[in-house]
């Protein structure tokens, strides 16, 4: 029988105001907190395509200011906000094909990268029109210079 070795990311850490959160994104669709002992504190979310539901969540942001909680949800092609304590708050989708990176530039405005579009959003959480500041990013490769 024909064998494949694959090497999945099993996940990320994120620390914040004393609690680290810990993301996985291929195996476990929601997000844990634990403060700096290793008491657990919080989980939050679920596999499935509502707001609050996890498809492929892929990183996680933590706004300096407000401790809210940004979290690339990459098969579900948005990204959603929660509270410090894991409350869903809102999300935002089109025109995303991909989200994967991302970050708080202020408490209402996020960075996030498109990964299979090669683009960089800067969303406005209280802006309509904010997904139409898009950057294309091309790829530099130093064989072909």
């Amino acid at each position: 029988s024909e064998q494949s070795t694959k090497c999945f990311i099993l996940f990320c850490i994120f620390y914040s105001n004393e609690v680290w959160f810990l993301i996985f994104p291929l195996f476990r669709p929601y997000d844990l907190g634990f403060d700096l002992s290793g008491n657990f504190l919080l989980k939050f979310g679920e596999k499935g395509s509502r707001p609050g539901q996890f498809c492929y969540p892929w990183d996680v942001a933590i706004c300096p200011q407000t401790s809210q909680i940004l979290i690339s949800d990459t098969r579900n092609r948005r990204i959603q906000l929660f509270s410090p304590f894991g409350q869903y708050l809102w999300h935002c989708g089109q025109p995303l094909d991909s989200p994967r990176g991302l970050a708080f530039l202020t408490p209402e405005k996020f960075v996030v990268s498109d990964f299979n579009k090669h683009r960089l959003f800067v969303i406005d959480r209280y802006d309509n029109h904010s997904m139409h500041h898009q950057h294309h990013i091309k790829s530099h490769h130093p064989e072909s210079s």
